[in-house]
């Protein structure tokens, strides 16, 4: 399943593109200390069917487990950012801090470009994506709580509050490396919609490892917590960074991404989502030889080269998803329009100085072609 913040049950991987990779700084955790599960990834790239479970009892254990470990987390080296692998929690737009809570905004990404390599020898698929953060953004608060149970309240009934939540799992495994034994609650106000291809649950349980680390005087080093975030999703690593950043591997390998232009940007999504797991299983079957794939016309965000690979596959399933992408590029105010992650998400990039009113009429437009239960909110990137 792809949004939201249930429990998949695939082993696609991340969302994916890429160039040249720099050097490579890479994070391990004791083989040893995975357990398989049935749960599967959450939007654009969990871990499958795996989920670390660390018993690691004390910080040194843990750090033992870093040197030894078979399972990697790999951060890119990127060149004049010393904070790229962050140390604290100013990514995440920390919004208030008090002795006992802190809030947080945690923010959506979209995937300016999504390629699939391959499939590889662990079942997932080899990814090359390169994403950036928005200023969409959830809002979290995390507090002190009595007992040593994690809680959560949201206001969109549609998400689970129990042990199926990522915010959950986030809190609950943190609890467990670091090993407190204290109660948190968690009250998550929902903007960014879940199967949107945006990130949204990914980027709430990396906002709350990081939360939960400052509530509670930094137990954890960011290394440590980069690696809990893995086990949860295969995109939770890039939430760390707060910048663009080329992902590879799973789609938890972060490397120096292009500059990004600077651009408004409108994200339309009709009133359904596209499954993750789904999406990446249509894509196996889609790049057969014996089907011919018809060519995509080129399109691109200033110099960069905007391609996603699950278009074409998705596109074949959800017919409206095409249609909504050629009406916003009839505009004369889109530079271009594409889908993120596996959808059902399509974003269109405003050209520079345009007006609000052309946005408007923009906006008009579609709800007049696709009816009211059309999603449509304009941001930029953060």
């Amino acid at each position: 399943m792809e949004g939201g913040h249930g429990d998949p049950k695939s082993r696609g991987g991340g969302d994916g593109m890429g160039h040249g990779v720099g050097n490579v700084v890479e994070l391990q955790v004791e083989e040893d200390t995975a357990a398989a599960i049935q749960d599967g990834f959450h939007d654009g790239g969990a871990l499958g069917s795996e989920e670390f479970e660390p018993d690691f009892h004390d910080r040194g254990r843990f750090a033992q487990g870093i040197e030894k470990a078979k399972r990697t987390v790999r951060v890119g080296n990127i060149e004049g950012d010393d904070d790229f692998v962050l140390g604290t929690i100013g990514r995440f737009h920390t919004m208030e801090t008090q002795m006992d809570r802190i809030t947080l905004a945690a923010h959506a990404k979209i995937n300016l470009s999504l390629r699939i390599l391959g499939k590889r020898p662990d079942g997932f698929h080899e990814l090359e994506t390169l994403m950036a953060p928005i200023a969409l953004a959830d809002t979290l608060e995390i507090a002190h709580a009595s007992g040593t149970s994690v809680s959560l309240t949201c206001n969109d009934p549609e998400i689970p509050d129990g042990e199926g939540n990522l915010c959950v799992k986030a809190a609950s495994l943190f609890l467990a490396e670091s090993g407190i034994t204290h109660g948190v609650t968690i009250s998550l106000m929902k903007r960014i919609p879940h199967g949107a291809g945006l990130g949204g649950g990914s980027s709430d349980a990396a906002a709350v490892l990081s939360g939960m680390n400052e509530l509670f005087d930094s137990p954890l080093v960011t290394e440590e917590l980069m690696i809990l975030g893995a086990s949860l999703g295969s995109d939770v690593p890039f939430f760390f960074h707060g910048a663009p950043a080329l992902c590879l591997g799973r789609g938890e390998e972060l490397a120096e991404a292009p500059p990004i232009p600077d651009r408004n940007l409108l994200l339309v999504k009709p009133p359904f989502p596209v499954p993750t797991a789904w999406a990446y299983g249509k894509y196996e079957r889609f790049r057969d030889p014996a089907m011919p794939v018809p060519p995509s016309r080129e399109r691109f965000l200033g110099g960069i080269p905007i391609v996603n690979d699950l278009e074409q596959p998705v596109f074949r399933k959800y017919l409206l998803l095409p249609v909504i992408r050629e009406a916003l590029e009839r505009s004369p105010c889109v530079e271009c329009a594409l889908m993120t992650g596996s959808g059902s998400t399509i974003v269109a990039s405003l050209r520079p100085g345009t007006s609000p009113e052309r946005i408007s009429e923009l906006r008009g437009m579609l709800s007049h072609e696709f009816g009211p239960s059309l999603w449509m909110t304009e941001t930029s990137f953060a």
